[in-house]
């Protein structure tokens, strides 16, 4: 058994989710709940090969190997069923991002239009605005228990200047897990108007209980023809800091464009500690059991604070299918935007991920990290509570 509640002192570190709160809200003394980055040490076997690299002593430039691409299909065989074709397998060494923005600079131009549903990762809208294309929101309906895709508004926004659809399976912030129907209806709908889909689906390793990932590249040929599905093991191994992914791309043509792109950038080497950790990762059986023992801890974070902060009477959230992510409703406490920011750094001294990040209708909302020790978990939830019930609300 894994000892998920040990308390482990991130400051000074350089942690950006615990040494940047000062830069981020403003304040450097608050509880930290907001980057996707959990307080959890690393599997032993990844510290022990890392390690072992280490005690070898040279780290030189390096490539991925063989044994990467085996660890790579085994793990999405063995926990999504998806026999991957070993020749789409490519990866990125500085991460998903980055990848996403190659693959917009390849299949778009300067004030294209790529199609993204709200709400949506951060990062994922920061790549359409930061490449300069035009960003189509199409928020996502949510029925009182679960997100759905707006099919009848996605047919509406589809004309020939939208080349990309960027898709967060499982979705990020709400942990919604896209059903297959809804999948091959959007993969249906993309292929037959030429629309590319970029599929991140970083958050896929940490489905919970009763729901089931299906990774966009095995729907069928004429679908995943025209995606590309970038995964990582960085969530949910916490190993974000080592800036590692892979990059799934049935089409033979655009891999070829997208690894010439690399050598371009001269990112086609790999990060010495990436490529240990994916390998490790994805193909050591005990990494995969410390998986299973941190997504029924993260289970039980999850139920406490759902019932919790639904207890308020004033906050709403939801059981996530996936992520340690909390989608909150914050609407309840009739504060403006701007106040409700200040309240929760000043008066309640959590940091939380500002909805506002995600889209923009969503200012009311903020999401909640709960990949922590549940001593941190219980500390912003006694803050929060202590906060709501000194605001006197009837």
């Amino acid at each position: 058994m894994y000892n998920f509640d040990e308390i482990i002192p991130r400051h000074g570190t350089d942690s950006f989710k615990w040494d940047c709160t000062h830069e981020v809200f403003g304040r450097a003394d608050i509880l930290p709940m907001w980057v996707s980055d959990m307080d959890f040490r690393c599997p032993p076997p990844l510290l022990e090969a890392l390690k072992k690299r280490i005690d070898h002593g040279i780290l030189g430039y390096t490539s991925r190997s063989e044994g990467y691409v085996d660890a790579v299909t085994s793990w999405l065989a063995r926990r999504f069923d998806w026999q991957v074709n070993r020749d789409w397998i490519t990866y990125c060494s500085p991460g998903v991002l980055p990848a996403v923005h190659i693959l917009i600079d390849i299949l778009s131009q300067p004030d294209d239009k790529i199609m993204i549903q709200t709400p949506n990762y951060t990062a994922l809208l920061d790549s359409i605005r930061d490449s300069q294309r035009l960003m189509v929101e199409n928020p996502l309906v949510f029925d009182g228990e679960h997100y759905h895709i707006d099919f009848a508004g996605l047919k509406a926004k589809l004309d020939r200047n939208v080349k990309l659809l960027l898709l967060c399976s499982p979705n990020n912030p709400t942990g919604e897990v896209w059903q297959r129907d809804e999948l091959m209806r959007l993969g249906e709908i993309c292929a037959e108007n030429g629309v590319f889909v970029i599929s991140d689906e970083v958050h896929s390793d940490l489905t919970h209980k009763g729901r089931r990932h299906i990774p966009f590249g095995s729907l069928p040929e004429n679908i995943c023809e025209m995606s590309a599905t970038c995964i990582s093991p960085n969530k949910a191994f916490n190993v974000g800091g080592l800036l590692t992914s892979t990059i799934i791309i049935p089409n033979s043509m655009l891999k070829e464009r997208y690894e010439a792109e690399l050598g371009t950038l001269q990112i086609k080497l790999d990060n010495v500690f990436g490529r240990i950790a994916v390998e490790e990762l994805y193909g050591n059986p005990e990494c995969e059991r410390w998986l299973e023992e941190l997504l029924v801890y993260i289970g039980g974070n999850l139920d406490m604070a759902v019932r919790r902060i639904n207890a308020t009477g004033r906050l709403k959230t939801r059981r996530p299918g996936a992520t340690y992510l909390l989608w909150i409703d914050f609407s309840g406490l009739n504060m403006t935007d701007t106040a409700l920011r200040r309240f929760l750094v000043d008066k309640v001294g959590i940091g939380l991920s500002d909805g506002l990040g995600f889209g923009t209708r969503f200012g009311q909302f903020m999401r909640m990290n709960v990949g922590c020790p549940r001593a941190y978990l219980e500390e912003a939830l006694d803050r929060l509570e202590k906060a709501i019930a000194e605001l006197g609300l009837a």
